[in-house]
Formats: C-alpha cells, structure tokens, sequence
C-alpha cells in the first residue's frame, strides 16, 4: 500500500475511533461538570496511534473492523484517563496538554481526578460490551487492558518516572518507557489478538511486539525533546530536563540507533506473529521515520554551519 493510501486508512480509522468515543461518552449518565471535564480529555485533537494500531493489526487477524473500532475507542479512554493523571500537580504538573488547559486546571483537581476514574472505568466497559465477541475473548481483552494500568504497565511506569532509580542507567530508563509508553501499545496489539482468538503465543507475541515499538516511540519523542528546535516540531522542547532519559546515556547518533534497534525487535516479534510485511508494518515504519526525520534534519543543520 502506498504512503498516501495508508495516510487516508489511518485517518479514516482515526476518524471512526473519535466518532465511537464521542457517541459512548455522550450516553455516560454523569453530572454535567463531570462529562464536559471527560469529554475534555477524552475528545480533544489527538493522534491516535494505539487506535490505529490495533484496528490495522486486527484486520491482519480477520476481526471485523467495527468490533476492532470499538476496542481502539476503549483503549483510547483509557489513555486518556492516564493522561489526566499524569497532568496533575502531584505528577507531572503540566500547564498543557494538546494545545488546552489540562483537565485539573479546567475543571479543578478534584473533577479531574473524578474524571479519570470515570474513564478507566468507562473504557473497561466499552471493551466489555463488544459483540459478537465471545465472553471468553472478551475477558482475556478486558484483562489485557487491566494489567496495562496496573503495576505491570502505567502506574510502575510513571512511578518510576517520579522516583527515578538512583544509577538512572539505560536499564532503568527502558523500564520506564516500557510502562509509561509501552504497555498501551502492547495492549493494542494484544486485545487484537484476542478479539480474534487467536493462540497465547501469538498474543504473547504481539504484547511483546508492542511494548518495544513503545519503547521506541518514546525514545525517539526524548531526543525532539533534547535536540530538536520548537519551530520543526510544532511543540514545545526542554520539558525533560529534569529527567533522564536516553539523551543523557548517549550520544544523539548512537541514541537514534538504539530506538532503531528497539523498533526492529518489535517488528520481529511482529514477524514471529505471522504480520511480517502488512500495512501494519508498513505504518510503524512510517512513524518512525517521520519522528526521526525533525533529529536527520537538526543534524543537517548543525553540520551545515560554519
């Protein structure tokens, strides 16, 4: 498939994931400050990379697009739900998020927190409710969305990233990134697998697939953080001064190739699942070079001067 054809399915399943978040919150019976603060999270400009990787990785599977759009949405209100709580003074404290006020200064700490609450639950409900899905498979997804949030997943990961391990070694770095950012990609995958019933070592595989194109994601969004200028990313740059993060460990060379080496490990566990060479891989791929484009061309830039 080519690059503008694969740009037009990621939109389109983009488009589809918004249109089922909107439509479930909008049927979530909750006082009216408490919606309009979810739906904030929840509804705002957003990329939505886990939707489509999970809805292209589905389709390899043979799962019909509208369950695998209903689970990208759950997974969706999750992420949103996590993004509240990070944002929050006692985490990362942020004063932004999506080009918006964050849902704690919108709406007060308190709603947020309400907020966040509501939408874990809510994607878990969502997930639930897929049908024609069996139970079983339903509950092996749900399940997988679970342990995502939990202290193998997102809440280890932004621990770590509050109380960082003393060495801050690569090791611990990657653990982090593998809870904050891996485990929702991991998931992604995986309640693919399940929704199509497929057998616990392809699951397995595609858990693993994920967690390391996580891993990598976040390294390379580390590095347009330390090297890249605010005017070729569209965001802004420095938030992660006060953390260690790959920048730190290496050289911005030497730190390229390691999240390059941590997206090839998630394409061969890709590959070990039988979804070698697909427009799933295909859009990974495409991802990756664009987020590495911004360093290739701080780089030029660089060498270019005098």
């Amino acid at each position: 498939m080519g690059d503008d054809t694969l740009t037009a399915r990621a939109e389109a399943i983009r488009a589809r994931s918004n249109a089922v978040l909107e439509a479930h919150l909008a049927e979530c019976e909750a006082p009216d400050a408490l919606a309009r603060a979810m739906a904030h999270a929840a509804l705002g400009p957003a990329k939505r990379i886990r939707s489509i990787l999970l809805v292209l990785a589905a389709d390899c599977l043979s799962v019909e697009v509208d369950v695998a759009v209903r689970a990208a949405a759950a997974i969706e209100v999750v992420h949103a739900a996590s993004l509240v709580l990070d944002d929050l003074p006692a985490m990362d404290d942020a004063t932004e998020r999506r080009g918006a006020p964050p849902v704690h200064i919108a709406f007060g700490e308190a709603t947020a927190i309400l907020a966040a609450i509501s939408l874990l639950n809510e994607g878990y409900k969502l997930l639930n409710s897929i049908a024609p899905i069996s139970a079983d498979a339903r509950a092996q997804a749900v399940d997988r969305l679970v342990a995502a949030v939990g202290v193998a997943g997102l809440t280890s990961g932004q621990w770590n990233d509050l109380y960082p391990a003393s060495d801050g070694g690569l090791d611990a770095i990657t653990r982090t990134h593998a809870g904050k950012t891996g485990a929702l990609f991991a998931a992604s995958l995986a309640i693919a697998g399940c929704l199509a019933d497929r057998p616990p070592e392809m699951i397995a595989a595609l858990d693993k697939a994920g967690r390391a194109i996580g891993v990598a994601f976040q390294g390379y969004d580390d590095l347009l953080d330390r090297y890249a200028a605010r005017a070729v990313i569209g965001k802004d740059t420095g938030l992660d001064e006060q953390r260690k993060t790959i920048a730190d460990q290496m050289d911005r060379a030497t730190a390229i190739a390691w999240c390059e080496a941590q997206l090839d490990d998630g394409l061969r566990h890709l590959a070990a699942a039988g979804l070698a060479e697909t427009d799933l891989t295909a859009y990974i791929r495409s991802l990756a070079v664009r987020l590495a484009a911004p360093l290739c061309k701080t780089e030029l830039a660089a060498a270019s001067q005098p």
